[in-house]
Parts: C-alpha cells; sequence; structure tokens
C-alpha cells in the first residue's frame, strides 16, 4: 500500500473524503430545513394573527358582534355607579339611546371617556346617555380616573350586561331607538364615532 504524507487523506474514486463528512452535511442540511419550517410556520401565525384583528375592525366583524341591528334591547339590570340606584331596560323605553361598553384595561376606553361629556353636552337634551363599565366599584373608579361623567354610568360588575348584549370587544356602543330597538353599533374610539352612530338615529328621533 502507498503511504500518503503525514496530514493529507486518502480521496475515494469519487473525490470524496469519505462517509463521515458526508453525513455532517445531511445533518447540518436537515437542521436548517426544520429551523426554516420553524420560521415559516411563526411567519404564517403572524399573518393570520394580523387578519383576525383586521377582521375585528371589518364591517363584517362589527355587523357580527353585538345584539344584530334591528333587534330589542335584552332585559338588564345594573347598578348606577357611585349613585347605587339600579337601571333597568323599562326605564329607558320611550326614549332614544346611546348605549356604550367601556372596560377598566382598555385605553381605548379611556379616551372615549375624554370625548363622552362633549358628546352629551350636544345631545343630551334628546337622547339618553348610558355608559355601561366592566367592573366592580373599584375597578369603574380606576377607570373614570377622577373624571365627573354625565348620563348613567352603570357598573357591569360580572359582566352579565356585556354577555347579554354579545359584545366581545370594547369600546363599543349602540344606538336604540324609543322601542329599544337597536338602529346602529359598532367600535367607538372617539367623538367621531360617537356622532356617526348618532346619525344613524336621526330618522328615529321624531
Amino acid at each position: 500500500m502507498d503511504q500518503l504524507p503525514q496530514g493529507v487523506a486518502r480521496v475515494n474514486g469519487n473525490g470524496a473524503t469519505g462517509g463521515v463528512g458526508m453525513n455532517q452535511l445531511l445533518i447540518l442540511s436537515n437542521v436548517m430545513l426544520w429551523l426554516l419550517n420553524i420560521f415559516l410556520l411563526f411567519a404564517v401565525f403572524l399573518i393570520f394573527r394580523q387578519f383576525g384583528a383586521v377582521y375585528l375592525h371589518s364591517a363584517e366583524a362589527i355587523a357580527r358582534d353585538g345584539i344584530r341591528l334591528g333587534a330589542a334591547m335584552p332585559p338588564f339590570c345594573g347598578v348606577r355607579y357611585e349613585e347605587g340606584t339600579v337601571l333597568t331596560r323599562e326605564e329607558l323605553h320611550g326614549v332614544p339611546v346611546l348605549m356604550a361598553f367601556v372596560s377598566p384595561t382598555c385605553p381605548a376606553c379611556r379616551q372615549l371617556l375624554d370625548d363622552w361629556n362633549d358628546v352629551y353636552g350636544k345631545h343630551c337634551a334628546h337622547i339618553r346617555f348610558v355608559l355601561v363599565a366592566l367592573g366592580d366599584e373599584g375597578q369603574v373608579t380606576q377607570l373614570v380616573g377622577g373624571k365627573q361623567l354625565h348620563g348613567d354610568v352603570v357598573m357591569d360588575n360580572e359582566g352579565t350586561i356585556m354577555t347579554d348584549f354579545k359584545v366581545r370587544v370594547t369600546p363599543f356602543a349602540f344606538v336604540l331607538d324609543r322601542t329599544g330597538v337597536v338602529r346602529g353599533k359598532g367600535l367607538c374610539n372617539g367623538e367621531q364615532h360617537l356622532e356617526g352612530l348618532l346619525v344613524k338615529l336621526g330618522r328615529y328621533l321624531g
């Protein structure tokens, strides 16, 4: 057998240095393929998550959220914040209503409260304003942040009112005519959205 100089590997007939190097290459390529697949799965997850966020803001999603347009307001019973008196559906019968739902963990809800009193001042003469806040008195106090809110502020301690109205995201609002029928609904992040909902109630004010 021919002796090779020290440090020089014997090459087989195919020009390879042997099976060990090829096995290492195959293992490395498989690892890279797995990492690529994991990355692609993560990217697909992010894409579907983004589509979900867009869907929640789409007209179709809003139409599905909340009790349907043309449906009657469900029965409810809520305790007014600070006053401690009870507000029911029967008390709202005979007057158009703007009813908004907010929660203490929702930053957009705090922004909505900044515009609530302004919109109330423009329309309170012919529309009843009801703000349903998810949580107990302590949580609602944290949400209100010392503001003196106008209209009826109702605490939804157990989330039952929100559930009965089929509200999944906040801030969300309904406008109801004098008979308690839903005439408009949607997300409401500020004055512009509230005014837009009130426009849908326009022909039912007479």
